[in-house]
């Protein structure tokens, strides 16, 4: 512990020594985040296409659009107006004019196509599939075209075809993080990730990067050519962790090393609420979000080829979900976490309230495995990625429980390059998966789970794609909100019946801050939202 010490107290002084340039009369004093990214921090900045593990790409980059959780609307940003057609199969965006990128070029309505059709052919992209309707998607990311033939480009206006009707396109669409092409657009598209740009990306945000020191610690400043309001703090220090891990970010929070907070530091209230024990200056916000965490069955394959076909037999599913004490995995957080017996959250107007809850329930679960001649004697492979001791204890409660009624099982934490380890190498029988949909308008984060998610970790079985597809494709091209209802409920109830996935519980997020070094848009965040306000921050030292 005392080693720990000195090197968090060597890396601040370290730090202390980075120069920050400030107005007269403006506070000096930086911001102080922490840094991490699911790729590690070693030698290049993460694309916000592949993951955002911190507050950096919301600061450096920008969207089409930011929803409002308090207002519960979608605000302009890079797009100033949209509308589309009345069967919901052509929506057009005007780009916002005199927009800078941090290097002085000109965004243009250019730089969006090419984001698009990055997101979508871009191998290492997570979210391709907000744009599957697109005409000429398929092509695109099978290699099969160079460009997106749904997509044309006008002046500042960008027209976008669907083949099917889809009204809630814009929904997934509007948070898309916009990246420079003049800087992209002559790399392939799975070169772009692991380009020279990511050693300092230029974006077009309300901060620029001003310096980096690759693993340590990076420094922003309030980029004077926002098109926004400007950032109302000047200087910003996102310090890494990485070395003492979760640990030492909480010490240094406690300490007064950080200064906000988010998810990836506060994986549950408890920690916060330890957190405010000692350090009275600190403050926890709950903050609306439609997050699940369940176990993801993986049915596809593992890169050391030890897959257990127990696991496709719907009874052995079903048994493994009578072993998930849900109550007690929930109750780990403090009355953060909603047990729930559906992927979606039982406050949602989606939640099928037709679905009993199922308790743990040892016997039955012995039963059904005995039923379908289930091997006793294979160990279930059980990964997860968060690195606490909540999780920890989840874990120990899981082994102990599926213990019980005889099954081994053998449960690891995945660190590293965590998205090769979860959609390439996926050595595990079932992943503790925590998901997130920051869209208010699709409550039910469910529907990209099961879609996605079975598509990622299960393959592509004939028996889900009978059961889901129709379902999905309708939910995604009804405009009604009660029609939209009828089919969740059925999804769930389907999810249910069969057990691809199996809820632990659904997670509002905790956020916190340090009340004597910062003031923050309390009631955004709370809304939970996805615009961080950053013109109602405010330095108070």
């Amino acid at each position: 512990m005392k080693k720990l010490l000195a090197m968090l107290l060597a890396l601040t002084l370290m730090l202390g020594a980075v120069p920050c340039l400030a107005e007269a009369g403006e506070s000096e004093t930086p911001l102080k985040l922490q840094w991490s990214q699911a790729i590690g921090i070693d030698t290049l900045f993460e694309s916000p296409a592949r993951d955002q593990q911190s507050l950096y790409p919301y600061m450096v980059f920008d969207t089409l659009m930011y929803w409002d959780g308090t207002n519960s609307e979608h605000v302009p940003a890079l797009a100033t107006e949209w509308s589309n057609n009345e069967d919901y199969t052509e929506f057009t965006l005007t780009i916002r004019d005199g927009v800078k990128w941090h290097d002085g070029e000109t965004l243009t309505a250019e730089d969006v196509a090419f984001t698009i059709e990055y997101y979508i052919a871009n191998p290492n992209s997570s979210g391709a599939r907000r744009f599957q309707y697109v005409e000429g998607y398929d092509a695109l990311k099978n290699g099969e075209a160079e460009h997106l033939s749904g997509m044309s480009v006008e002046g500042n206006v960008i027209t976008l075809k669907l083949a099917k009707s889809y009204p809630l396109f814009l929904s997934g669409v509007y948070s898309t993080m916009i990246l420079p092409k003049h800087l992209l657009g002559n790399m392939a598209w799975a070169d772009i990730d692991s380009s020279d740009f990511w050693k300092k990306p230029i974006g077009c945000g309300a901060y620029r990067i001003n310096e980096v020191s690759f693993p340590d610690y990076f420094t922003c400043v309030r980029f004077e050519d926002y098109w926004g309001e400007p950032a109302g703090i000047k200087n910003v220090q996102f310090v890494s962790y990485q070395t003492g891990g979760n640990e030492a970010a909480v010490a240094a929070m406690i300490n007064g090393d950080i200064d906000f907070g988010t998810r990836q530091l506060i994986t549950d209230r408890s920690i916060a609420n330890n957190m405010i024990r000692q350090n009275a200056d600190l403050k926890a916000l709950s903050v609306n979000a439609h997050n699940v965490r369940c176990f993801v069955f993986n049915l596809n394959q593992r890169a050391d080829g030890n897959m257990k076909p127990d696991l496709m037999k719907k009874e052995v599913r079903q048994a493994f979900d009578l072993l998930v004490d849900q109550q007690t995995i929930a109750s780990f957080y403090g009355g953060q976490a909603i047990d729930s017996a559906t992927l979606v959250n039982p406050n949602a107007f989606e939640y099928n309230t037709d679905i009993p809850y199922v308790p743990k329930d040892v016997a039955k679960a012995k039963q059904l495995l005995e039923e379908a001649n289930f091997d006793f004697s294979q160990t279930i492979d059980i990964a997860y990625y968060y690195n606490d001791q909540t999780t920890a204890d989840i874990m120990a409660l899981l082994t102990q429980d599926f213990a019980e009624a005889g099954v081994k099982v053998n449960t690891y934490l995945m660190e590293g390059d965590l998205a090769t380890l979860i959609y390439t190498t996926c050595n595990y029988d079932l992943l503790y998966l925590a998901g997130a949909n920051s869209d208010a308008e699709q409550s039910a984060y469910y529907f990209q789970c099961t879609s996605w998610g079975t598509y990622t970790f299960m393959g592509q079985l004939e028996e889900r794609t009978a059961m889901f597809d129709e379902l999905m494709n309708a939910y995604n091209t009804t405009a009604d909100a009660e029609a939209r209802k009828e089919l969740s409920w059925k999804m769930q109830a389907l999810n249910y019946e069969n057990a691809y996935m199996l809820p632990a519980y659904v997670l509002n997020q905790t956020v916190m801050y340090n009340t004597a070094a910062v003031e923050v848009p309390e009631t955004a965040l709370e809304a939970g939202g996805v615009n961080y306000c950053w013109s109602q921050w405010k330095m108070l030292k």
